[in-house]
């Protein structure tokens, strides 16, 4: 069980290394997108990582665990983040029309790189807490474990 859960958790986490390849072809991105691209990288990783090693996660959608709840919050934030850049109508293209503000194929390159590199390595939870201001965005709940 715990081998189909990690090819599962690699499957998964190939298809988000193609998501970071068609964020950085369609988007200029700042400094802040690319740390914040890395942490969610990082924390899939976590994810990853945990199922090889077998020991738990320890995210939690309520806050019981300070530590696991803010680690389950930040990577809910950054995954909406990522989703956005995907989404977002700067990424669209119009019948007939070619975008001229994409970046080149050099600055996409040196997009995904900063976006994956491991040795930008940091603290994935603190980067993302500051970058997005979590704290500020939702209420906290108790009483829900996920």
């Amino acid at each position: 069980m715990q081998w189909q859960c990690l090819q599962r958790a690699a499957a998964v986490e190939g298809s988000l290394e193609a998501i970071l390849s068609k964020i950085v072809l369609e988007r200029r991105l700042t400094e802040d997108d690319l740390r914040l691209l890395a942490c969610f990288r990082q924390a899939y990783q976590s994810l990853r990582e945990s199922v090889r090693g077998d020991s738990e996660l320890r995210w939690y959608a309520s806050d019981g665990d300070d530590e696991a709840y803010r680690r389950y919050r930040a990577f809910k934030a950054l995954a909406v983040h990522a989703a956005d850049l995907l989404q977002s109508n700067q990424t669209r293209w119009f019948i007939g029309k070619r975008r001229t503000d994409l970046p080149s194929g050099l600055e996409s390159v040196g997009f995904l790189l900063a976006a994956t590199d491991a040795a930008r390595t940091y603290d994935w939870l603190e980067t993302a807490e500051r970058i997005l201001d979590i704290e500020s965005l939702a209420p906290r709940r108790t009483g829900v474990r996920s």
